[in-house]
């Protein structure tokens, strides 16, 4: 390519290649993990019943795209066999409750004239909701897979989302996605009693790993655009700040938007430029699937922490999250709820929870800790870094 044409093309041939959502056409470097996933949901293939999975692990280590890699290949394998199978895949963290989850399923596998079921907007209760998706997967299915990402985010609503039995006609596998460590106690027992069957770990990558997927994600930059030192570099960036998939590919596509529109090449270079913005980025992607009141009790702490540090009680936040609803015209949420949304971000790994005795007076009280910068918390929210506390 000559300068001219570098400098008239876009950086990146297909950016999608880069983002969170993407799941690639082969899976690098998690190939006994696979194996496992899929040897549990292939009896599915013969229309027998196959085991839940349980996958879990930190975060950016490929447990997400190993799920739905794997539903969406046994899925396809069921159907060469001749059986009518179909998959879906629901984020636990944007739907937030259990009817909203079995809706999120329903509206997946329908297919409205061939079932004549009817999934409204709202209107019934889970119950209803379960009844219409069964009718789907008896009217439509002979197998079916569902993948439950951040499954935790359902809390109490887990055992009504994953119990509501198939009909004796379709087989169906749940695959429950989380973050956390079996083995010191990051699984919520909920989550484990409901997916009675297969756990499958997911371990931090390596930089030799790293740079594997990346050289995987290559096509994402157009001819020409791109050093294959800046692969490396961004491998050995991710692996020194936890071994992140999600990280390594983040300081491509960063590095890439900074390249972005000029004639220049990606390089290591631009690779450590974007380490700079990688963890406000990141926070941003972690922040967006929040709803408007989380994100208000978010701002919240942040406000607080940066006004005064430490942890807080939840009534302090709840009463700051309550000054903020009102100057943004908005009804505050009950303190209950409140405490639920803090229970929401210390699920994602933005705050730290301490239960404390508080002798007769007081009694039992939760603590609130933010774990990010409040500046960097605030400027993902859409704040600027001189916004005055609440």
């Amino acid at each position: 390519m000559t300068r001219e044409n570098a400098a008239a093309a876009d950086v990146f041939a297909d950016r999608a290649v880069l983002s969170p959502a993407y799941v690639p056409d082969r899976l690098v470097g998690r190939e006994e993990e696979l194996a496992n996933v899929e040897y549990a949901l292939n009896p599915m293939i013969f229309g027998r019943e196959p085991d839940d999975v349980l996958v879990h692990g930190p975060r950016g280590t490929g447990k997400t795209a190993c799920a739905r890699y794997s539903a969406r290949r046994q899925t396809r394998y069921a159907r060469e066999q001749g059986l009518s199978a179909g998959c879906a895949y629901v984020d636990c963290l944007r739907v937030s409750t259990g009817v909203r989850a079995i809706r999120a399923v329903a509206n997946q596998l329908n297919d409205a004239a061939a079932t004549d079921v009817v999934i409204p907007e709202s209107g019934l209760s889970t119950a209803e909701y379960r009844d219409r998706l069964r009718a789907i997967l008896e009217t439509g299915y002979d197998a079916a897979v569902v993948v439950f990402d951040r499954l935790d985010h359902l809390g109490s609503d887990v055992d009504a989302v994953l119990g509501h039995g198939a009909p004796a006609s379709c087989v169906v596998s749940h695959i429950g996605v989380v973050d956390g460590d079996a083995g010191t106690g990051g699984i919520d027992d909920a989550v484990r009693g409901a997916l009675a069957g297969t756990e499958q770990a997911f371990d931090r990558y390596d930089a030799d790993a790293l740079a594997e997927i990346l050289r995987d994600r290559r096509k994402a930059f157009a001819e020409g655009r791109l050093d294959p030192a800046a692969l490396d570099r961004a491998a050995d960036l991710a692996a020194a700040d936890g071994g992140n998939a999600t990280t390594a590919v983040a300081l491509l596509r960063l590095a890439g938007d900074r390249v972005r529109g000029g004639d220049g090449v990606v390089g290591p270079a631009a690779v450590a430029a974007a380490a700079e913005a990688v963890d406000h980025v990141l926070l941003q992607d972690r922040l967006a699937p929040l709803a408007e009141h989380a994100r208000l009790v978010a701002r919240a702490l942040a406000s607080l922490t940066r006004e005064h540090g430490g942890a807080f009680r939840t009534r302090r936040v709840s009463d700051t999250y309550a000054a903020c609803c009102r100057e943004r015209e908005r009804s505050p949420r009950t303190e209950r709820r409140v405490l639920d949304f803090l229970h929401e971000l210390a699920r994602l790994g933005l705050t730290e929870q301490s239960t404390h005795w508080g002798g007769r007076a007081d009694g039992n009280y939760k603590t609130h800790r933010l774990t990010a910068h409040p500046a960097t918390v605030l400027r993902a929210l859409g704040d600027s870094p001189g916004e005055k506390s609440l």
